[in-house]
């Protein structure tokens, strides 16, 4: 409820502000306000490049959480990350995912331009119908674009990674510690326990791996995830890995270029994987109907839906309880196929 009255503030604080600029040379600060998860960021990168191809002249700003920052760090459109608002005024304001503060905070700011995913989010709602993720960034913005623009991006966006060779190679000596020349990479974990498919079906699926392509598994995650995956490593083939906790998120995407396929529940590394060229499967379990489904040409989503919409789901009656070993092993040796097709061409 609280983030229904945020999004039509932002609404009705969007009818105060006109959007087109007259000259994109005289921008010279653009503040885009993205407080959410890791996740959200990958899908949000793609428009930081769009902003800054737009406006040359144009110090680039995030203000974001922490725990998502280091995403940011290869990225050249960014200019500088804060992780709390320092006064400084901006010509553009963007609040791609705030808060009542950050609303209000814009309010006493007084940018010249200011644009809002409220805007977007209580329009589309009436409409019947949420986007992709990224769309919706991208949408966010398209007051700023012109209407050709705008539609060029539509077609061509789509996310991506930014890595360093720092990178690379942190996450190569990791590799070549455990002799690791094939693998494929699980994440078992997910904040909310309703979106993680259970541990023991991991381990199934990795057994049924190792004995029909002989790969072995890395686990990835984050440092709160290490326990829990060194408790169940017992219960997964001999060779199994954990690299939770064993680099950054970067460092993660780079290991994940490497693998032969991704699976993982519906959390930041799912989205973090789909920046990379591989075949990928997603598990879901609460959640609304493509609003966050990784993109890509090999990319698998499965997804339940319970037959009471809207109730509350939780570790025991989750619909991704739904899923099955034989199911998700069909769905990597379809993409798997897929890519092999696609190889030959």
């Amino acid at each position: 409820m609280k983030e229904k009255i945020l999004y039509f503030l932002n609404y009705l604080t969007g009818k105060l502000y006109r959007h087109k600029p007259i000259s994109k040379l005289e921008i010279k600060s653009i503040l885009i306000v993205k407080l959410d998860e890791i996740g959200d960021m990958v899908y949000a990168m793609p428009v930081f490049d769009i902003l800054k191809s737009q406006f040359p002249s144009a110090k680039i700003t995030v203000f974001c959480k922490a725990v998502t920052a280091n995403l940011l760090d290869n990225q050249r459109a960014v200019d500088e990350i804060i992780h709390e608002l320092n006064g400084e005024k901006h010509d553009i304001w963007i609040e791609m995912r705030g808060n009542f503060t950050t609303w209000f905070q814009s309010l006493l700011a007084r940018p010249r331009y200011r644009v809002d995913r409220g805007t977007v989010r209580y329009r589309n709602k009436r409409k019947g119908a949420q986007k992709q993720e990224l769309y919706t960034n991208l949408e966010i913005i398209q007051p700023l674009l012109t209407d050709e623009e705008y539609q060029m991006y539509e077609k061509t966006v789509k996310p991506i990674g930014y890595t360093t060779i720092q990178n690379k190679i942190r996450s190569d000596a990791f590799l070549d510690a455990q002799d690791l020349q094939s693998f494929c990479v699980f994440h078992t974990g997910a904040r909310d326990v309703a979106r993680r498919w259970p541990m023991e079906r991991f381990q199934q699926l990795a057994q049924v791996i190792q004995s029909k392509l002989n790969l072995r598994v890395v686990i990835v995650g984050g440092p709160d995830e290490t326990e829990r995956v060194n408790n169940a490593l017992q219960g997964f083939p001999p060779g199994t890995v954990s690299f939770c906790g064993a680099g950054s998120l970067t460092d993660m995407k780079t290991l994940c270029d490497k693998a032969s396929f991704f699976v993982g529940n519906e959390s930041g590394p799912l989205h973090i994987a789909s920046t990379c060229d591989i075949p990928l499967i997603g598990l879901f379990g609460p959640g609304v109907k493509d609003v966050f489904y990784p993109m890509g040409e090999l990319v698998s989503v499965i997804h339940y839906f319970s037959g009471t919409p809207g109730s509350e789901q939780n570790e025991q009656n989750s619909t991704i309880l739904y899923i099955s070993v034989a199911q998700v092993w069909g769905h990597i040796a379809k993409l798997l196929n897929q890519q092999y097709e696609h190889n030959e061409l």
